[in-house]
């Protein structure tokens, strides 16, 4: 009877620390959207900016929209991979990487904020259970 108690306690646990793991790979897929929808916003302003000058062609808006665009999103893509990989996973520069992104993002109230703490509790659950 106690052996399956305990079994029962450690699928418990288990299944909690699979449940952050997951919460916190959400988060940071929601991080990475809400950056993908800024990088697009900004680059269609500043697409249009560029647009205004009098004689202006597709090339100017095409400029303007690339400089953000490509300057925020391929960062947000390259961080959400790098993050979603690192996860849960020993090795030091696996959680060098999931430290520094919720440092980055604390500052960012309050959707950063919310993600960081998201992903830290489940990298702290999951450095306890590791030990």
């Amino acid at each position: 009877m106690q052996k399956s108690d305990v079994l029962e306690n450690q699928m418990l646990v288990d299944e909690a620390l699979a449940e952050k793991i997951n919460a916190a790979k959400i988060a940071v897929n929601v991080i990475t959207l809400f950056g993908l929808f800024i990088a697009l916003f900004t680059g269609v302003m500043l697409g249009i900016f560029n647009s205004t000058v009098p004689n202006a062609d597709a090339s100017d808006f095409a400029l303007g929209f690339s400089a953000f665009f490509f300057g925020i999103g391929v960062p947000c893509l390259i961080f959400q991979l790098l993050v979603r990989r690192a996860i849960a996973r020993s090795g030091l520069w696996n959680q060098a990487v999931v430290w520094c992104y919720c440092i980055i993002l604390m500052p960012l109230f309050p959707i950063g904020s919310a993600a960081s703490a998201v992903i830290l509790f489940a990298q702290i659950s999951w450095m306890r259970t590791a030990k």
